[in-house]
């Protein structure tokens, strides 16, 4: 299924020991503990992989949430009955679809809340993980 925009790809690398998440570019850290159970044993300690989440399913705001990352507010579009928001994580460009005729306003440095359960996990060869 191709989506539009298409989905997020978010390079990083795992530190178990933290139960973290570190992506590429800035080290910006996400917390990955509800996760563990559904990839456990499936990854390694230290292994590269790539974060997947479509953008309709984050969530854009100027103060930190549980399961946020930040990132640099690229640029924000309006499409008619929705906002396309586009924020910079590390060297990654990342889309948030938004629901809304008007997109709020929004600082330089704004937080990306990730529904964890809706996201994928791919190793470094792109293969699927959990």
């Amino acid at each position: 299924f191709m989506g539009n925009p298409p989905m997020n790809l978010l390079p990083g690398r795992l530190d178990l020991g933290a139960r973290r998440l570190v992506f590429e570019g800035d080290g910006a850290v996400l917390d990955i503990s509800p996760l563990m159970e559904r990839w456990d044993e499936k990854v390694k300690d230290g292994e590269r992989v790539t974060l997947g989440i479509r953008p309709e399913h984050i969530k854009v705001s100027a103060e930190p949430t549980p399961s946020a990352i930040p990132g640099r507010l690229y640029v924000t579009q309006t499409l008619g009955g929705e906002a396309l928001v586009v924020a910079q994580v590390g060297e990654t460009l990342v889309s948030i679809r938004m629901f809304t005729d008007e997109p709020p306003e929004l600082p330089d440095v704004v937080w990306l809340a990730l529904d964890l359960e809706r996201t994928f996990l791919y190793d470094s060869a792109g293969d699927l993980v959990g």
